[in-house]
């Protein structure tokens, strides 16, 4: 097979990137995703494997419930980052102008994308080690299975973004996408709504994978093999892959460009309510703060869409781990609410370092309006994450449930904000402070609010 290029450049880069940063950079950069894994052990067992305790024949259906929630979160995190790296990359505006194969940029992106979330995984295994006090071979099928639904999550994100571009192009799909796409242009709707295609198909996918798990422990250990089934279809999701990227690569410049003309025409005729996600809430805001939210809210649709779409996917998965009709599982959608209200509040602590000096430099120092604008359009942001859940929550297990994932979900954001925005003063440093203070946070408040202690 001949070497590709854009893998060795890549490689090249990030050994000249090693060489600057020293070892405490790289130590920094590999080891914290799995340090944070391992603050988060104490506060597990008491929120996520309550079903430990009950008698040994029936932890097939918890480490079931375990492994898919989890499962689903690695590929709802990958099925973001694969749209940023493959259709919304850096790079894109410097490949278009060469003759480039797609298939290699594709398979490019896909390493670099599995190069940077190769902690996913293994931090998800750290976290559940309590499993392996309990039963070794169980949490042996968790690890087939978090990393089984990494190779899927990868390589299904890459076919399913690639064939959008074939669906925002589609006469035939045209209807859909405008019953679906709001103010958005067409072909947006067809990119905005992949990363839960790939989620749909890959969840169904992994669900039953971990159905085998649940029957092997049943007492028919043949029904592990269906452990085998994500890498499989892994494997099978690419085998389309090189002649559709040489076919949709390129495409999806135009494609792009079609959409932020359509953007550009609307903010030309003066459309203000409807330039970027949810900038339609300033005009109640007074206008001091106005002027910075309206600023953060383009300034962060433009730089950092995947993360504010984000929120939805999570809570998807939410909804997904509230809609069982156990007991716990009110609780399991709200432990998922938490973690994601503090892992997206994230984008508090990188926004200013976002920001274009010459903003910084042209707008008026107003250090309370600006703050207040801040922790408004954060609030927004992220807020989202609560409503899949709450109705699916609702629906399965009554309002007075429903009402205690809002509850949590709002101490979380109130709490979550002001941190992320204070670490953010610092630009070069914001994520590091944030991300350990999120971390231990948000793991104390699951573990509080549903009975368990560190």
């Amino acid at each position: 097979m001949p070497r590709n290029p854009y893998v060795a450049a890549w490689r090249l880069q990030r050994k000249n990137q090693r060489r600057v940063a020293g070892p405490w950079g790289a130590l920094a950069t590999n080891a914290l995703p799995l340090a944070v894994a391992a603050l988060l052990v104490p506060f597990v067992e008491p929120v996520f494997l309550g079903f430990l305790i009950e008698p040994e024949h029936t932890w097939g259906g918890g480490l079931e419930a375990i492994g898919v929630r989890g499962a689903w979160l690695i590929v709802a995190v990958l099925a973001v980052d694969v749209y940023g790296a493959l259709i919304r990359s850096p790079d894109r505006p410097v490949l278009d102008l060469h003759p480039v194969d797609g298939a290699e940029v594709a398979a490019f992106e896909m390493i670099r994308v599995g190069r940077e979330r190769w902690w996913l995984p293994v931090a998800l295994w750290i976290a559940l080690s309590p499993v392996a006090s309990a039963t070794v071979l169980g949490w042996v099928l968790l690890g087939v299975l978090f990393f089984g639904a990494f190779a899927l999550g990868l390589r299904g994100s890459v076919w399913m973004h690639l064939a959008a571009i074939d669906v925002a192009e589609s006469p035939r799909w045209g209807p859909l996408l405008d019953l679906v796409r709001g103010a958005n242009p067409r072909a947006q709707a067809a990119f905005l709504y992949a990363p839960g295609a790939v989620l749909f198909v890959t969840g169904a996918i992994l669900w039953l994978a971990a159905e085998g798990i649940r029957i092997g422990w049943g007492g028919q250990p043949l029904a592990w093999l269906l452990l085998a089934v994500p890498p499989v279809a892994a494997a099978l999701a690419w085998l389309p892959v090189p002649a559709l990227a040489r076919a949709n690569w390129f495409k999806a410049t135009g494609v792009l460009a079609d959409i932020d003309a359509r953007w550009a025409a609307l903010e030309g005729r003066g459309d203000d309510s409807r330039r970027a996600y949810f900038d339609w809430v300033v005009r109640w805001l007074p206008k001091d703060v106005a002027r910075y939210a309206l600023k953060d809210l383009r300034h962060g649709w433009r730089v950092r869409r995947p993360w504010l779409l984000g929120p939805w996917l999570a809570g998807a998965v939410a909804a997904f781990a509230g809609w069982s009709a156990g007991p716990w599982a009110p609780g399991n959608a709200a432990a998922f609410v938490v973690a994601a209200t503090w892992a997206f509040a994230t984008i508090g602590a990188v926004l200013d370092r976002d920001d274009p000096e010459f903003l910084r430099a042209t707008l008026p120092p107003e250090p309370v309006p600006r703050r207040v604008a801040r922790g408004v359009v954060l609030a927004l942001w992220v807020h989202t994450v609560v409503w899949l859940p709450f109705f699916a929550v609702w629906l399965r297990h009554g309002f007075g449930a429903s009402l205690t994932v809002v509850a949590l979900a709002a101490a979380s954001l109130v709490v979550a904000v002001p941190i992320a925005m204070a670490a953010g003063a610092s630009r070069a440093w914001g994520p590091w402070l944030y991300g350990p203070l999120a971390v231990l946070a948000g793991a104390a408040t699951v573990a509080w609010s549903f009975g368990g202690s560190p």
